[in-house]
């Protein structure tokens, strides 16, 4: 059962139940930004946590651990919230993998529908299971501690932002097509080089030529490469199998990107999974397709002259 956005007077929102509709005048611009996340709450604290995340987080509501575990392994979710009351003794185990298996998506615990010993008790056993963030949301500043918690970018969008910060500086100055291009091989939306020339006005033969002509790197190895980052970046949790990492960067089928990681850097996927990181791979990304290139990217704009273009 899915309960966005749902409003209850007994806590507070951020905009006094302005609509989202009312002030972006349209929800999915806001939808697309917030975190998703998955709960294991009591009926009577999904309201309130929901409402609590008004324009600042979704949620997600789940009967079961188990259910909360896909929506991390599904990429369905970014966090997940579950509740000393709704924790039992035999899905603890459950909540240990959850905690556990996915080291980039925080867990919090809450403290609403629970009195005296039991919170002491169950607190310290959110802990054992992993849970190192517990938040007393009985008092007003717990929804606000709540909400700040919650209210960073998605996991891949932030390690995105660092990949980016990341390129600018060892580039330095760069023209601000050669910039969207940089941001576009790693979004996680974009597969082919095609949807990068259209993004950028270019027909896609004069696009690849530009890289030619340059005697850069090709576009497409470019893409393969950031790619790349991400599989290992995604691949950081231990939690997703070969096939839950190949679902997520749409490749298809865990084969497939066994072929390419094998194409790109003679490993296997298992090996690469043991070698690199998300930031070990982003290293080699860099000394391998930025460092030997940065003069000529320092004045590369991968679309031709005005007049040339579409």
């Amino acid at each position: 059962m899915i309960n966005d956005l749902a409003m209850d007077r007994r806590c507070p929102t951020a905009n006094g139940g302005q609509s989202v509709r009312q002030k972006h005048g349209q929800q999915s611009l806001v939808c697309h930004t917030r975190p998703r996340v998955s709960t294991l709450l009591t009926v009577s604290e999904r309201n309130l946590v929901s409402a609590a995340g008004f324009e600042r987080y979704r949620t997600i509501h789940r009967d079961s651990v188990h259910a909360v575990f896909d929506d991390f392994r599904n990429d369905r979710a970014d966090a997940a919230i579950v509740s000393v009351a709704s924790v039992s003794a035999a899905c603890r185990s459950h909540l240990s993998e959850l905690a556990l298996g996915f080291p980039g998506r925080p867990v919090l615990g809450l403290v609403l529908e629970a009195d005296g010993e039991e919170v002491l008790t169950r607190t310290l056993q959110l802990g054992r299971d992993g849970v190192e963030i517990v938040v007393d949301v009985r008092q007003p500043s717990g929804w606000n501690r709540l909400r700040a918690a919650l209210g960073s970018p998605r996991m891949m969008e932030s390690f995105r932002v660092h990949v980016l910060t990341r390129i600018h500086g060892e580039v330095g100055g760069m023209k601000r097509s050669l910039s969207r291009f940089f941001d576009l091989i790693f979004d996680p939306t974009v597969h082919r080089t095609k949807q990068i020339a259209d993004d950028l006005g270019v027909r896609r033969s004069a696009f690849h030529s530009r890289f030619h002509r340059a005697s850069l790197p090709s576009a497409r190895r470019f893409l393969d490469f950031a790619r790349l980052v991400r599989v290992a970046f995604i691949g950081q949790e231990p939690a997703l199998t070969a096939s839950d990492v190949a679902n997520r960067v749409h490749a298809s089928s865990p084969q497939s990107l066994h072929r390419s990681v094998r194409c790109l850097t003679g490993l296997s996927f298992r090996e690469l999974r043991y070698r690199y990181d998300g930031m070990a791979m982003l290293d080699r990304f860099v000394c391998e397709l930025v460092t030997p290139n940065v003069e000529q990217l320092k004045s590369f704009d991968p679309r031709p002259s005005l007049g040339r273009s579409r």
